[in-house]
């Protein structure tokens, strides 16, 4: 009886494991191992001017961050701050605190950069951790602010310059054209290169990759008021970001007169993470020129120049740098980006 057993167990296990069903199980282990490999988040550096959670302010760079830190196809491995859209570091401190505990990701590191453009080649807590985090991995920078901080670590440490991958900023205009804002017409300032050109200048001598996501991307892609409804009934951080981006919706309204407002560095992100969605000009040249202030009104008033150094792009220049352009999205990008918010 015992050996008939066996007998029949022996069988039965050869049966199953034929020759084919042993290849169909292969197939399927290598099918797995290979999923499992194949998907490896991007490592990125943020290097921001929070100004989220102040009033009158924009809204933009904590989105921006909480999108990075929610997205799986990204892996953050820290947090600088700058001067910018204030210059209160601490308050920075503050609000990328609040945004890491609402995102549950307490354990990525933050640390302090430069407060004042005039001391844009100072070491400071973020060049030196931003230089540690090069020398382990190499990185894709997502500079949202004044690239003070960039020029820093590039001055201080030129030898890591093959470890950036790449540095993406919210700037730029193209050489032949600029692009209108709202129903006012506005023509927005470039204020990350206007606050600290020299800091840009640096930037691009140094040959470092950079893509430019330019107001002419998202010229259309407006927060509305739906969206922010949207969000507000989805609960949990997604309601904290409508919460705290009513006011800034209302500012828009009346100036450019928008139907919302644009959540510029968000589209940093998303061109990491949904670059299929947008339509970009690669190794176009680019330069810093000088050019006639055509800035709406407002804003020329704060730079009180006839004339500034513009950050521009075109295949008609002849300059030795190169760069990445980004000029469209689909018109589907900006909603399927608050369909993801309303899900965090």
């Amino acid at each position: 009886m015992e050996k008939a057993s066996r007998s029949i167990y022996v069988c039965i296990y050869c049966d199953y494991y034929t020759p084919n069903r042993t290849l169909e199980l292969m197939k399927a282990i290598i099918l797995i191992i290979f999923s499992f490999c194949s998907f490896s988040a991007e490592k990125v550096w943020v290097d921001y001017d929070v100004s989220f959670g102040k009033v009158i302010r924009d809204v933009d760079d904590g989105f921006a961050l909480i999108t990075a830190l929610k997205s799986p196809k990204l892996e953050v491995q820290g947090i600088s701050i700058g001067f910018g859209n204030l210059k209160n570091l601490n308050f920075m401190a503050k609000a990328t605190r609040r945004i890491l505990a609402r995102t549950n990701k307490t354990h990525i590191p933050f640390y302090y950069g430069a407060w004042l453009k005039s001391r844009r080649f100072d070491k400071t807590d973020a060049t030196e951790a931003l230089a540690a985090a090069l020398r382990k991995n190499p990185l894709k920078i997502m500079a949202m602010g004044r690239l003070t901080n960039m020029a820093a670590l590039i001055k201080n440490y030129p030898e890591l310059k093959s470890q950036i991958k790449e540095i993406i900023i919210n700037a730029g205009r193209r050489l032949e054209t600029e692009t209108e804002v709202g129903r006012q017409r506005v023509i927005m300032p470039d204020t990350n290169i206007d606050d600290d050109v020299e800091s840009m200048r640096y930037v691009m001598n140094s040959g470092v990759k950079v893509t430019m996501l330019p107001v002419e991307i998202m010229k259309e892609a407006f927060v509305t008021r739906q969206h922010l409804k949207q969000m507000r009934r989805a609960g949990g951080v997604s309601k904290w970001m409508a919460r705290n981006s009513y006011v800034w919706r209302w500012i828009w309204k009346f100036f450019p007169n928008s139907k919302g407002f644009i959540p510029w560095d968000v589209f940093i992100v998303t061109y990491l993470t949904h670059r299929e969605e947008m339509k970009c000009d690669e190794d176009i040249p680019i330069t810093l020129a000088y050019l006639k202030n055509n800035t709406s009104s407002l804003f020329r008033k704060k730079y009180k120049k006839k004339y500034k150094d513009f950050l521009v792009a075109s295949y008609k220049l002849d300059s030795p740098f190169k760069g990445t352009y980004c000029y469209e999205m689909d018109k589907s990008h900006l909603d399927n980006i608050v369909n993801r918010w309303s899900k965090y």
